[in-house]
């Protein structure tokens, strides 16, 4: 019966650390154009990272590639010890973004492209022997389409197939009640695929609003974990890919200067059965953000976004567990632009604020950096 119980436990435990190892939905959208606006792009969808942001702004381009990259590096630490007494658990990702998109003699735009929209790695180690490496992956594969089907609306349709894999070995696991047992490793893989659509509309010459959305989908997980202590074992896990949906406005009030504003929401309740024991709840976003030109070559942005927490700050392991923390984040960028070349960057300090679990304070710091380069044929 206590192996039984120690096997049980720390299969939950795996499940908790390997979802723990994605980065925050709010780092991992891509574009450094879209992120120096503070996430503020679904009017404005002007590159390649359209097909995630908004497909119908496929349709106000001409063909083009773009390859792209964020980095982010993140920590999370506690004002006292806890109970497995590591302060500190630190995580990094990079995660590329490449696309290409072709207009048609139809005036029909088409894309596709291959982009991380999720992941991380961390390593965990505490004064008690408890060592956690973990890696989460989710890779998409996107094909695109757009067209202005009558002047000043665009229309745009895609379709993803979300890859998804998980990776964990734990060595001294703790569990409750038991005490620290041998080496647990997990592999996790699966796909789903799921449609997001959007439209823009062209109000004036100034005024351009957005919508999109995306249908989310059920990924089959196939699992392997084995153990020191236990036979493998093999299942099949269903993962809740939420669906989500933005609605957003740009304006133009000089030439020179273009403000966006963004209310996105996600609906991550649906999750709640593939986490056992955790409550799970729907989020709203707000981003807010501006670009100003310079010149003909130059333009800078400034952007400002938020990150309600997925879940409610229960969890026993609150330094692995980042989807606990209410977070905001500023966002500054800039474009070089050279004839059918466009250079673009950004970086954005993300903060928590305190989280208190037990009486001690936790604290989630990010600094996502993005970098862009594009070529219009």
């Amino acid at each position: 019966m206590r192996k039984l119980l120690s096997c049980l436990l720390s299969f939950s435990l795996v499940a908790c650390v390997v979802d723990s190892a994605l980065a925050r939905g709010l780092f991992i959208s891509p574009g450094a154009e879209a992120n120096g606006f503070g996430g503020a792009f679904v009017a404005v969808a002007d590159d390649a990272t359209a097909i995630y942001w908004n497909p119908a702004g496929l349709a106000k381009q001409g063909s083009s590639a773009m390859i792209s990259a964020t980095n982010i590096s993140a920590t999370a630490t506690s004002s006292v010890a806890p109970a497995y007494a590591s302060t500190q658990n630190k995580t990094n990702a990079l995660l590329p973004f490449i696309a290409g998109m072709y207009k048609t003699k139809c005036d029909v735009t088409v894309a596709a492209g291959i982009y991380a929209a999720g992941g991380g790695a961390t390593a965990f180690n505490d004064l008690y022997s408890f060592n956690v490496n973990a890696q989460q992956t989710i890779m998409i594969y996107n094909v695109s389409a757009a067209k202005e089907v009558c002047k000043g609306l665009k229309v745009g349709l895609g379709i993803d197939m979300v890859n998804m894999s998980n990776v964990a070995d734990e060595v001294n696991v703790p569990v409750p009640g038991v005490g620290t047992i041998g080496e647990i490793k997990s592999q996790a893989a699966g796909y789903g695929y799921q449609f997001n659509g959007g439209v823009l509309y062209d109000f004036s010459d100034q005024v351009t609003g957005g919508f999109a959305i995306k249908s989310g989908t059920n990924i089959k997980l196939n699992t392997n974990v084995s153990s020191t202590i236990s036979a493998p074992s093999n299942y099949t896990q269903n993962y809740s890919y939420p669906l989500s949906c933005s609605i957003g406005a740009a304006y133009k009030p000089i030439k020179k200067l273009m403000v966006a504003a963004s209310i996105e929401g996600t609906q991550y309740s649906t999750t709640q059965d593939v986490n056992t024991g955790d409550s799970w709840k729907d989020m709203t976003q707000y981003h807010i953000g501006g670009e100003y030109q310079l010149n003909d070559n130059w333009a800078v942005r400034l952007g400002f976004q938020n990150d309600p927490a997925e879940l409610s700050p229960s969890s026993t392991m609150p330094l692995l567990s980042t989807y606990q923390y209410n977070l905001y984040s500023y966002a500054a960028g800039a474009s070089y632009k050279n004839g059918n070349w466009k250079a673009s960057v950004s970086l954005a300090y993300s903060y928590s604020s305190p989280c208190v679990i037990n009486g001690a304070n936790y604290l989630y710091i990010l600094w996502p950096m993005r970098a862009d380069v594009g070529y219009r044929f």
